[in-house]
């Protein structure tokens, strides 16, 4: 049952590139789009980004530790304050081990009207910082540009405990601070984002 649901608008700081890893007759890599041809940003992608900063800032926040910077999670049930908001990493064998999100995050739709541009870039080689010639070495890819406008919505299906709204509040401020990223070549200096307008 939803208990509340959290809107606001998603404001792009730079260019911003989700892609689908196909390719597409205009580009090598298309943002990603609906059924409808609507640019969004995924649920998913959304969830990661605010699961990511939640593991970061609970320890902070005098929350337990999560799995997740252990250096093998991969067969241990965590019980921290993430997990429990954001659901289990590792369910378990048993199907009572483990819970669910507490959070139902949908696609993020863009709302804004301003056009999306084509960049062109080169595959880089990481080991001598140079053109890689294993892959392509000159591609393209679409960018959705600054100040475009994404409504995000996020559904809360259980009641959450203090604990719980203290984090989610943490990592939302985070967001309105301009400290949120997504997508591909962020360390190129795209996909900064800021948290507007919610309610």
């Amino acid at each position: 049952m939803i208990k509340k649901i959290i809107v606001g608008d998603l404001k792009t700081l730079t260019g911003l590139h989700i892609g689908t890893g196909d390719m597409a007759e205009t580009t090598d890599a298309p943002v990603y789009r609906n059924a409808n041809s609507d640019i969004v940003i995924p649920g998913t992608a959304i969830a990661g980004a605010l699961r990511s900063i939640a593991t970061r800032i609970a320890p902070h926040l005098g929350c337990k530790k999560c799995i997740a910077l252990d250096e093998d999670p991969s067969s241990k049930i965590c019980d921290c304050e993430v997990c429990n908001l954001f659901g289990s990493l590792n369910i378990g064998k048993d199907s009572e081990e483990g819970n669910a999100s507490k959070l139902w995050i949908y696609d993020a739709i863009l709302t804004s009207d301003l056009k999306t541009s084509i960049r062109d870039g080169a595959g880089i080689d990481r080991e001598t910082g140079t053109s890689s010639r294993k892959a392509r070495a000159k591609y393209d890819f679409e960018v959705v540009p600054k100040d475009s406008i994404f409504y995000i919505k996020i559904a809360i299906h259980d009641d959450l405990n203090r604990e719980d709204e203290q984090l989610l509040s943490c990592v939302l401020a985070e967001w309105q601070e301009g400290r949120g990223y997504f997508g591909g070549n962020i360390a190129r200096g795209m996909g900064n984002i800021k948290l507007e307008d919610i309610k």
